[in-house]
């Protein structure tokens, strides 16, 4: 077996497949190698590392010195993080409140109303259907209470004291609705939507007790259908 030299200063060579010696092939490094001298270089085979130029990024539990990127190290990670969140906090982007979960932009409230109206993945150009806004408005809900508070929370068909009750309109919703839609025929359903709710806010058939009935949720399911409708009213 033949033994090689360095090819700078002929000192034997342990390995056969290399050129140079350890102090040669650093030397050769420095002056060929352009990323050698790097300053974001950073361990203990170079020998122009200085601790000073680097970074100074320190672990948040035991001000250790640790990676660009990092927030903890290795040791405290392995304990688990959620134990040393609770030093750091974060705030709402929009109030400025303290909110708890760290991968949320925003509080409940401010994430509510920022996902109702164009910001809502369900969103179709405001087109949301007119007996939808008159049940949404809080006219509806007192209805709804008034005709539970009159029958004293029972079903009028089985007697069923609490429960699932439901309200259901002897004169049905949808006629109620046509009639307004005739009486007010010179606003337009889809560019007069707003004035049309506030006017069936002061429409009287819309709010009238004695039009509703209170059932539970099985007899009202059986109220759709023709042979029940006669026995119950």
């Amino acid at each position: 077996m033949e033994i090689k030299h360095c090819i700078d200063c002929e000192k034997k060579l342990s390995r056969p497949d290399a050129k140079r010696c350890q102090k040669c092939y650093i030397l050769w490094l420095k002056n060929n190698c352009k990323f050698f001298n790097h300053p974001d270089r950073s361990g203990s085979r170079n020998p122009n590392f200085n601790k000073d130029n680097t970074h100074n990024n320190k672990c948040i539990v035991c001000q250790k010195r640790i990676s660009k990127n990092a927030e903890y190290c290795s040791s405290c990670a392995r304990k688990g993080k959620f134990k040393f969140n609770i030093k750091r906090k974060w705030f709402c982007q929009d109030c400025g409140k303290e909110i708890k979960n760290r991968y949320s932009k925003r509080c409940e409230e401010c994430n509510y109303r920022w996902l109702t109206g164009s910001n809502n993945g369900n969103w179709k150009d405001g087109i949301t259907s007119l007996s939808r806004l008159i049940r949404g408005l809080p006219q509806y809900k007192q209805w709804i209470n008034g005709v539970f508070k009159r029958d004293n929370f029972t079903c009028q068909h089985c007697k069923q004291y609490g429960g699932n009750l439901e309200v259901h309109h002897i004169n049905l919703f949808k006629n109620i609705s046509e009639n307004f839609l005739q009486e007010y025929n010179q606003f337009s359903l889809y560019k007069d939507k707003e004035t049309l709710v506030r006017l069936a806010m002061n429409y009287s058939y819309f709010w009238d007790i004695n039009n509703g009935i209170t059932l539970c949720r099985i007899c009202h399911k059986e109220t759709f259908s023709k042979k029940y409708t006669n026995k119950i009213f």
